[in-house]
């Protein structure tokens, strides 16, 4: 193996996986900005993060 493999800690069964931090992060980003009004930042950060989704379910053959 390699050395980066070597010292990659356990998976945590406890810790959320990416696709579930993702969808934590946007569920607290609409429910917090939920009258509708996104500063262009807070509007990008939301359109990457459902970007990243998008690519994960893809990835995963659509099962999300």
């Amino acid at each position: 193996m390699s050395l980066i493999q070597d010292h990659i800690p356990a998976r945590n069964p406890d810790f959320p996986s990416h696709e579930q931090a993702l969808r934590a992060a946007l569920t607290w980003l609409i429910a917090r900005y939920d009258d509708g009004t996104l500063s262009p930042g807070v509007a990008a950060v939301v359109r990457m993060i459902e970007t990243e989704l998008s690519w994960l379910a893809h990835r995963d053959g659509g099962r999300s």
